[in-house]
């Protein structure tokens, strides 16, 4: 049996950052800065309306599944899988970790569907 991790929202957050600065990440976000600052990026730039429609109802998607859906399970031992990283929260209620992973992920999201509706 594991032992509990007396900090696990900073484990939580700490995988999260790990899974949002990998390689896919990095290379996603290295793609749309080259097109946001190239003459093939200027017509998107210019009428962003549709981009902005579309991320406006991913959002109102994702909001309804968030409320929805469970991200973690507690399992027997205490544990969660978050982002490929196994975090021992304890005697945590589940709906509590499970509401803190959801924000943790889905406040990122929200700020980068933020600065891409403003870039």
């Amino acid at each position: 049996m594991s032992v509990p991790d007396p900090d696990w929202r900073h484990s939580v957050k700490e995988s999260y950052q790990q899974w949002k600065y990998n390689d896919m990440h990095t290379e996603i976000k290295t793609y749309f800065n080259e097109v946001q600052h190239s003459p093939f990026g200027e017509p998107f730039k210019q009428e962003s309306s549709p981009l902005v429609a579309n991320l406006s109802e991913l959002k109102d998607d994702v909001t309804e599944k968030k409320k929805d859906e469970k991200m973690v399970k507690k399992l027997e031992d205490n544990t969660i899988e978050f982002l490929g990283n196994k975090i021992n929260v304890g005697e945590e209620d589940e709906e509590e970790v499970d509401n803190f992973c959801k924000e943790t992920v889905f406040g990122g999201f929200w700020k980068t569907i933020t600065k891409l509706c403003n870039a």
